[in-house]
């Protein structure tokens, strides 16, 4: 007979190009953004819609079968589906709990001290019984450690980077402002583009997918049964796709007979791989799917699946190999197919080559012959002083500076490659170069936006040899003041000599040049020190202006580089990343120079500029910032980049404290993205928060972004008095492609030295890297976060390592200043987790028990005598993750939850306290799932007892941060040579 077709779970998806959509898009029914997924609960995602004060929440099915990062058409629900805010749900438990929760601490302590006196063996009226303790275990299972709003606003991105920019009160809830909030939904305007309500959230529902935007989606997975933690069994026809990123839902996959060949990584040795290292040779035997990392791609999603179809495309290696996670990085961050030029870039490539008789890349540095009447409009500066300053291994020479005494000051000239005038516009190579969008570096090398022979050749800025620039000169007074306007000219420069950080910063500080440094051009080592001199007063009194006055905020968190063995390429050691005055001279003159291009080109071509933005902090992650500076007695003002700046600033006697509020105080930024410039936008809306300019845009570094490549054009049009060079379409695209190449290259690179640490740490003794310093930055009920200044990494403190260790963590995140960890015998383990599993199921089945603890913090009974409930069963163990969580029962508990403890815990003595701020010692070892490769941070129970005599006085933890982070800086690179090249450009 005929089958009979499975009933629809989703609706049909409209057509993008449909009349009706186009309709409703036009009359503001239906609303065009990018999707993103709530990676801590899958079922929510939020679409971000310009124009938008704050994400449009998507939940569950009403997603319609749309994947993290796609383009939507989302039609709103009426105001009275909107969802109620996480927030004003928490702050309603909070207001009831707050005082509770300022006691625990002295109630504790009270205990310990009935102990002393005799008193302890004595029930108190207010011990809770062996119920309450399994209420409070109950409610410490919290697998992903992270808290309702956590979870609700890491997949929120706002539109503008504020969280309440609409709202129409701001401040904290209490009960007469929840009693307004009914008055105030109920006077929500019907126009969802000026009014949020600000306790509860937009939702929506996806109409259309805009496959114009999509393109195929890459996913890279790995395999297990059709039964949640089976393997995957050689007769199986079908499995499981589990994807590596966990914003993406489970995928169906049809299994061939056999798992495809390991592909072969490429042979390009210069970033790293080689061939031969390559992973899948012949001898490696049969593939089990089990093993496996894939590349797959969704291929459909039908309307009665819960889950989406994929197809196999290869096998990317072994999860439990490096280079097998190698492959995967390249894939997942969509990198692996710029390796190699494009076939019309390389013979582009060759052609130019063959205009100075070479054939191949393997050539020594090339010196340039000018074209014919070329000086007509390019400036001759190959007299003057100019010289480089960049990491010693970097091959990419895209800047230089001079500095040449005036009367009344100096003038300063910034001299950029010009990579621009070897590429046409919509050339082949112009194509291959706007499709990279950057260059991508890896711990162990790179891969360049442009063919080598330009970016490492012909444009790199080498000494001795002519090159075409892209000029900015302007003249400054002994105070680094701007003195009349700057001017931009097309260039032919030859640099005097290639200066490394280093060299610069031994003359910044008293000395020399070393004489391993070549001098050319007829140029003198003296002349080139005092330039550099000039040039570091210059650029000292221009830092101190552009934080003092200016407002600019600066997060320079601590980075590493890695010392590689010349032969296997191998890690051998992790080195500090130290930002000297050397790095901050160079950085200063790149902002001015890119300031001053960002002036020029807007005012000349208000809608045809490309800009860089960086949005003003999301205000909800902002205030929780605050609220954990508060806690801890620290005084911040979040105002504005300026008074932000101020507060860090106040720490620098007391760099834990400081490394802290970095740290935190980065979750709220906004990632700074490329705009195009539109006449009709105020002014404000182009803010660059983090440096407080009003314009800013990239023209420093064209040979790898292209976005400097394309500002280049532009500037190129304005001072020749030219017409736009693009369209604004045309640059929304280019920003669009910039901003995610950008974004999935730092991934790739992160990805890369997460691997390159874990390669390192699995080469010494034992797998781990012993007794590192630790600083605790949070202390929350699911664990202890730390920050590893030794090696620049950040994470969770493992304590599931500790058999004989109770947890007593707070319910609620910022509401309590430390975690408590009682040593006890490990004898009690097995006999305590039976009784406590059978009080669980007598609990679970006893109304009476729930209605017991229903009657408050006091649990007094009818005749107002306080009840003796289950005493003598408290004997138990408070482990944070032993048993699985009831919410209902939870939330029912919530006033006495977070101070009824065991009488064992309080009545121990062997204990001590972990709080943020303290410094402790930990082993990192390295876990290696088919999720990836990660490191993990051990305690050690000898580690711990040392804070039993912790001094956490704010001197002691001043001079304990200073001794902690001068031992850190104290670490030299043992050769400069063996550092890996590293993107020196500032990231704003």
């Amino acid at each position: 007979g005929r089958s009979r077709r499975r009933r629809a779970i989703f609706t049909p998806l409209l057509h993008e190009d449909s009349r009706r959509i186009q309709r409703g898009l036009e009359e503001k029914t239906f609303f065009r953004g990018n999707l993103h997924v709530n990676r801590f609960r899958r079922e929510e995602a939020y679409v971000t819609v310009e124009g938008f004060e704050e994400d449009v929440l998507v939940i569950g099915r009403d997603r319609n079968r749309c994947l993290h990062g796609d383009d939507v058409v989302i039609q709103l629900y009426p105001p009275d589906k909107w969802r109620k805010r996480a927030a004003v749900k928490e702050e309603e438990e909070e207001e009831e709990e707050e005082e509770e929760l300022e006691e625990e601490e002295e109630e504790m302590d009270d205990t310990v001290a009935r102990r002393n006196d005799g008193t302890a063996g004595v029930p108190s009226a207010s011990d809770g019984g062996l119920s309450d303790m399994l209420d409070k275990q109950l409610v410490l299972d919290d697998k992903s450690g992270a808290t309702g709003s956590e979870r609700e606003e890491e997949g929120a991105r706002d539109a503008t980077g504020t969280a309440e920019s609409g709202s129409l009160r701001v401040g904290k809830t209490g009960r007469s402002s929840r009693r307004a909030d009914k008055a105030e939904s109920d006077a929500i305007l019907d126009d969802p583009l000026v009014i949020t309500s600000a306790s509860h959230r937009r939702t929506g529902f996806v109409v259309a997918l805009c496959l114009s935007s999509r393109g195929p989606r890459k996913v890279v997975g790995y395999l297990r049964g059709n039964r949640r933690g089976d393997p995957v069994k050689s007769s199986d026809r079908y499995a499981n796709l589990v994807p590596l990123n966990d914003r993406l839902p489970l995928m169906i996959i049809q299994l061939p007979a056999t798992p495809p060949p390991i592909e072969r990584l490429p042979g390009d040795d210069r970033f790293g791989v080689k061939a031969e290292e390559a992973a899948g040779s012949p001898g490696d035997g049969p593939l089990d799917w089990n093993d496996l990392l894939l590349e797959a791609q969704v291929s459909h999603w039908h309307d009665h699946c819960v889950m989406p179809h994929a197809d196999i495309l290869r096998t990317l290696g072994k999860w439990a190999d490096d280079d097998g996670i190698r492959m995967a990085i390249y894939s997942e961050f969509d990198v692996e197919d710029f390796v190699e030029p494009q076939p019309e870039s390389l013979d582009a490539a060759s052609r130019i080559l063959e205009q100075y008789g070479a054939k191949n890349e393997d050539i020594p540095v090339l010196d340039i012959t000018l074209e014919p009447g070329e000086l007509e409009h390019r400036r001759d500066l190959r007299s003057d002083l100019i010289f480089t300053i960049d990491p010693p291994t970097a091959k990419d020479l895209d800047d230089a500076l001079s500095c040449r005494p005036v009367e009344g000051g100096f003038q300063i000239g910034v001299h950029i490659a010009d990579p621009t005038f070897y590429i046409p516009k919509d050339s082949a190579l112009d194509q291959d170069a706007k499709n990279r969008a950057t260059t991508i570096y890896f711990t162990d090398g790179n891969i360049p936006m442009l063919p080598r022979i330009l970016s490492e050749n012909l444009c790199s800025l080498f000494p001795g040899v002519a090159r075409r620039a892209f000029s900015v000169s302007f003249k400054l007074n002994h105070k680094g003041v701007l003195v009349g306007k700057p001017q931009f000219f097309r260039s032919v420069i030859q640099s005097a000599s290639k200066l490394a950080y280093s060299d610069a910063q031994a003359v910044i500080e008293g000395g020399h040049i070393p004489d391993t440094v070549e001098m050319c051009c007829g140029h003198s080592r003296a002349s080139v020190e005092e330039a550099v001199m000039n040039l570091y007063h210059l650029s000292a009194h221009i830092r101190k202006r552009r934080f003092e006055e200016g407002g600019s905020l600066a997060l320079d968190n601590m980075k590493v580089y890695f010392t590689l063995d010349p032969t296997t390429g191998k890690p051998t050691d992790i080195l500090p990343s130290i930002q000297r005055e050397a790095n901050h001279m160079i950085e200063e003159f790149m902002l001015l120079a890119n300031q001053y291009v960002a002036q020029v080109t807007s005012e000349l071509f208000p809608s045809n500029a490309l800009l860089r933005r960086h949005e003003v902090p999301n205000k909800r992650k902002l205030k929780e910032f605050k609220d954990w500076c508060a806690l801890y007695d620290v005084e911040v003002d979040t105002r504005t980049a300026a008074t932000l700046n101020t507060s860090l600033r106040k720490m620098d006697d007391d760099p834990i404290v400081q490394s802290c509020m970095k740290i935190k105080v980065t979750k709220p930024m906004n990632l700074a993205k490329y705009v195009t410039a539109d006449a009709k936008e105020k002014p404000r809306y182009y803010l660059h928060f983090g440096l407080n300019f009003m314009l800013y845009t990239h023209f420093t570094s064209p040979i790898r972004r292209y976005a400097d490549f394309a500002v280049h054009r532009i500037l190129l049009a304005a001072i020749s008095k030219h017409g736009p060079v693009y369209t604004s379409s045309a640059l929304d695209t280019i920003a669009e492609n910039c901003n995610a190449r950008k974004w999935n290259a730092d991934k790739a690179q992160e990805g890369s030295d997460v691997l390159f640490v874990c390669k390192y740490i699995a080469e010494l003794e034992g797998g781990r890297l012993p007794a590192q310093k630790a600083i605790v930055t949070d202390v929350q009920k699911s664990g202890v976060d730390v920050f590893v200044p030794s090696v620049a990494l950040e994470g969770k403190l493992d304590l599931a390592n500790l058999p004989y260790a109770d947890l007593f963590a707070p319910k609620k995140k910022y509401k309590v200043k430390g975690l408590r960890v009682v040593f006890g015998k490990a004898e009690r383990v097995a006999a305590e987790e039976a009784a406590l599993d059978a009080a669980l199921a007598d609990l679970a089945g006893s109304p009476d028990g729930e209605q017991q603890t229903s009657s408050g913090r006091e649990g007094k009974d009818d005749d107002g005598h306080k009840e003796k409930k289950n005493q003598g069963k408290s004997q138990g163990k408070n482990v944070a993750s032993r048993k699985g969580g009831d919410r209902g029962r939870r939330n029912r508990r919530g006033k006495q939850e977070e101070e009824e403890v065991s009488e064992d815990i309080l009545n121990c003595e062997d204990y001590v306290k972990i709080r943020v701020f303290d410094v402790l010692d930990i082993d990192i070892g390295v876990h290696r799932t088919p999720k990836g490769v990660s490191p993990t941070f051990h305690v050690q129970e000898e580690y711990l007892r040392a804070l039993a005599d912790f001094d956490r006085s704010p001197e002691a933890r001043r001079a304990r941060g200073r001794a902690l982070f001068e031992a850190v800086l104290s670490k030299k690179p043992v050769a400069d040579d063996a550092v890996s090249e590293r993107d020196p450009q500032l990231r704003m």
